[in-house]
């Protein structure tokens, strides 16, 4: 009876040694945690994507995670609240001349993923994500005014003719609404925490093309 014990409280033991001590691991080279991101925040100010918790508000968002005796257990932060995004940059174009650039640009589709996971410890999901065509609105031509002569207008090809004005540069991304979700879970074994993990799905809602100017 006492070397069954022993036994399993070795094994016990051996087990709680390899708990998965990993917390969230924010990339330092991304500005959103998600790859197809450039931007990405929630319209209400007070809301925070995961990227930018401070370790503070990591620890008491575990804390909130109810103890269980086996399995997963999570604490949603927050459920498809709305937020908005800056994705992938059709192209980028500087003029440092003393003179106007004009150039003409045949736009091809573009397509990006609805769904972005972002995942940080012990968590893993399947990704099923669906394919969307970012479309040049309902209309057959649009024009969008930048400054003073500048202007970007689409035909029914999508070849469009831009001009960038002296020391300026202009970039032509895709942006739009979201929906974001986020939270934090924990796995217990006969009570106790092995591994811990946070995530965070944005599903896109809608998208378009916006032409932004800056100082070269």
């Amino acid at each position: 009876m006492y070397i069954k014990i022993k036994l399993i409280f070795i094994i016990l033991l051996t087990f709680l040694l390899t708990v998965d001590g990993n917390n969230v691991n924010h990339d330092p080279y991304s500005n959103t945690g998600h790859d197809q991101f450039s931007y990405l925040a929630y319209d209400n100010s007070d809301y925070f994507i995961l990227k930018d918790y401070s370790k503070a508000m990591i620890d008491n968002s575990y804390a909130k995670i109810k103890r269980i005796a086996f399995g997963w257990n999570a604490n949603s932060v927050h459920e498809y609240e709305d937020g908005t995004y800056i994705g992938e940059v059709v192209f980028s174009r500087s003029n440092k001349t003393l003179a106007p650039l004009t150039f003409t640009y045949s736009l091809s589709e573009v397509v990006y993923e609805m769904h972005s996971y972002s995942m940080s410890g012990s968590l893993s999901l399947k990704q099923t994500s669906k394919l969307k065509k970012v479309e040049l609105n309902a209309a057959e031509s649009f024009e969008v005014k930048v400054s003073g002569e500048s202007s970007i207008k689409t035909t029914e090809t999508n070849t469009m003719t831009i001009t960038v004005n002296p020391n300026k540069k202009i970039t032509l991304r895709v942006r739009g609404e979201c929906k974001i979700s986020l939270g934090f879970a924990k796995y217990y074994f006969i009570g106790i925490c092995t591994k811990r993990g946070a995530f965070e799905l944005v599903d896109v809602t809608t998208s378009y093309f916006e032409l932004y100017e800056e100082d070269a």
